[in-house]
């Protein structure tokens, strides 16, 4: 746990759990200090663990401890002081939700202050030194979250007062701040800001006339050679914060752009999965491997066969197979990053099995609310469970019709911590009834399969659109639904026995598999391989998998072979046997 940033180690042999912490910070701490401004990490979408990390590591990685005052540690809910190396400056280190803010696009910050006690003046080239080492944390925690690292930004309070003491000091983004004044409306009276003054402090500088510094600095750190690095669509900014939380974007764009669709997809292969009556979910391991829900084969409510899910290979041979999942005809298991199977037990809790077999543990117990779908990001980590509840005599209203169910999409990371539910739009309105299948876009968006459309929300849970057919087509019957390596959503449709293609912002594209294309009859659900960039497609009217190719990659010399990226990912599962797990 330590070395993951979840707790950190304290002297005297204590154990400082973050998330066990609900103490409330009182300001009058920071009376006899001299404090900085404060440095604002601006977020769309910011989970409470990053903040529970970046206060971990600051322990663990950084050296700092935990602040005495009065004899107590400052450690409080939202707010953390730590004693920086030299034992002099402290780094104050708190969450903030600026919703109700001026800064609604962005409303969520990480902020940074540093004091010393008084009369002791702050030295700007620690301020700049612990600046650089607050970013390199605040980027390695967030890689993982998609909103937090393509939509943050940085900034600073208008007021020089040590935290908590103005609740009205507003945030001025950094790339506002072009003139040596700002004039800072946001605020109930109209105040002058001096840039200067505030962002002097993490220029690693004592005093605004003072070049000393700067020179030193830039004897002992050389400015990188510039001249073949690519432009990118933040390189306006000024400051170097930004840049560095951007700068993993550039590379992906570049592979994106490699990828074009092909004019009509190919069949690769078809697989006749043994001991499945028809296919209600499937997850790809690797290029060999899949797993395979069996549909109870509900037309005939005597004769129903057992629900389990099988590890079959390409040759439809059972290597390991699950009897006791719960199963709606809704997409109740998943694959990890890791490749670890997570799924829906009978129990309603969510389980996940190591990609050896040997280990079985409850990421998320049962609640009230039944769960009926589940999807693990593959960038984040984190697990999407999808929910229904059903309360008799009650009338909930979603997409203008009423009725006693109602959904929601709720989020956990990967060790169980609840970090978010959706459940309602902007207005109020219900979203969901009962999520049939959840999946995440590159962009960060999540889609959702229910009823007659899908539902796309930001990595924030904001609504942005729904999708309910192409147009003069047909009303939607979305089933099984994924997304590829060009941000296009791909999704089955149980009316016109097609896969729909539609853009990341809802656009339709394509008729792209129909039941005129060879192996397709009754697509169903839909596994996207990241690794060949191939679409697997289950039947919901018999026991079959097809694989299609519709995306060339132009990074492959031999583009008409299939990718052996996967030889070592798949060596661990060659000595799989047959087991009833």
């Amino acid at each position: 746990m330590k070395q993951l940033d979840m707790l950190a180690e304290l002297p005297e042999k204590m154990w400082y759990v973050p998330c066990m912490n609900k103490q409330k910070f009182n300001s009058s701490i920071l009376d006899n200090c001299n404090a900085s401004s404060r440095l604002c990490f601006l977020f769309e979408f910011l989970p409470f663990v990053i903040y529970h990390r970046l206060v971990v590591a600051c322990i663990n990685n950084m050296g700092m401890k935990p602040w005495k005052s009065t004899g107590s540690r400052c450690i409080f809910h939202t707010v953390t002081i730590l004693t920086y190396k030299d034992n002099t400056h402290r780094v104050l280190v708190a969450i903030c939700d600026n919703k109700e803010r001026t800064h609604r696009d962005f409303p969520y910050s990480l902020e940074i202050q540093i004091n010393v006690t008084k009369p002791r003046e702050i030295d700007t080239r620690t301020t700049s030194k612990i600046q650089e080492l607050i970013c390199q944390n605040i980027t390695a925690l967030t890689q993982g979250f998609f909103s937090c690292k393509r939509h943050s930004h940085v900034g600073y309070r208008c007021t020089l007062e040590p935290f908590g003491r103005n609740l009205e000091s507003h945030i001025i983004k950094e790339e506002e701040m072009t003139e040596p004044e700002y004039e800072c409306s946001k605020c109930s009276q109209v105040h002058i800001v001096n840039v200067d003054s505030i962002r002097r402090f993490w220029k690693g500088k004592t005093d605004p006339m003072d070049t000393k510094f700067e020179k030193e600095d830039k004897e002992n750190n050389p400015e990188p050679n510039t001249s073949n690095a690519k432009i990118g669509p933040y390189t306006s900014s000024k400051d170097k914060l930004s840049q560095m939380l951007f700068q993993e974007m550039f590379q992906e764009d570049e592979n994106i752009r490699l990828l074009t669709l092909m004019s009509s997809p190919v069949l690769q292969k078809s697989i006749t999965v043994k001991g499945v009556y028809r296919c209600n979910e499937i997850a790809v391991v690797t290029s060999e491997m899949v797993w395979v829900s069996n549909d109870r084969g509900m037309m005939n409510f005597d004769d129903w066969t057992p629900v389990k899910l099988i590890l079959s290979d390409t040759e439809g041979n059972t290597l390991a197979q699950i009897t006791h999942p719960r199963c709606y005809l809704m997409g109740f298991h998943t694959m990890s990053k890791n490749r670890d199977l997570i799924y829906i037990a009978d129990n309603k809790n969510i389980i996940k099995l190591s990609n050896d077999m040997k280990t079985k543990t409850t990421v998320v117990t049962k609640t009230d609310w039944m769960p009926c779908s589940v999807f693990c990001s593959k960038s984040s980590g984190d697990v999407l469970v999808g929910m229904f509840d059903n309360v008799p005599g009650q009338n909930y209203t979603c997409d203008g019709l009423s009725g006693s169910i109602k959904g929601k999409i709720t989020r956990y990371d990967q060790f169980g911590l609840h970090i978010q539910t959706v459940e309602y739009d902007h207005a109020g309105q219900r979203l969901f009834v009962c999520p049939h299948f959840i999946t995440e876009n590159i962009n960060g968006d999540v889609i959702v399969s229910e009823r007659c459309r899908l539902v796309v929300t930001d990595q924030a849970g904001k609504y942005r659109f729904s999708y309910r057919g192409p147009p003069l087509g047909s009303i939607l019957l979305p089933l099984g639904i994924c997304t590829d390596a060009l941000s296009n959503i791909l999704v089955c449709d149980g009316r016109t026995n097609t896969v729909q293609m539609i853009d990341k912002d809802g656009k339709f594209l394509s008729f792209l598999l129909t039941e005129k294309t060879p192996g397709i009859t009754c697509p169903g659900c839909l596994s996207y391989d990241v690794n060949t960039n191939f679409l697997w497609v289950g039947a919901r009217d018999r026991n079959t998998v097809s694989v299609h190719k519709y995306i060339s990659d132009q990074r492959n010399m031999n583009d008409g072979a299939e990718t052996d990226s996967e030889s070592v990912s798949s060596a661990k599962f060659d000595n799989i046997l047959v087991k009833k797990l």
